[in-house]
């Protein structure tokens, strides 16, 4: 579930959902604590994610 940070042009910033291509209900005052709360949401679910720009990606899981 990756996402992508966009600003607001009320200055605020929203979280974009690159799979189901809607906003996160939260907007965030800075862009640094909007990539920490979509870290942390991949975190909850239990995925790997790392941070290029202004999105957050998933790391593919290796099958064994």
């Amino acid at each position: 579930m990756p996402f992508e940070v966009i600003k607001q042009p009320n200055g605020k910033f929203k979280l974009w959902n690159l799979h189901k291509k809607v906003y996160a209900k939260k907007e965030f005052n800075s862009k640094k604590t909007a990539l920490s709360a979509g870290m942390n949401y991949l975190r909850y679910r239990r995925e790997v994610g790392y941070i290029i720009g202004n999105k957050i990606l998933v790391k593919n899981k290796q099958t064994k």
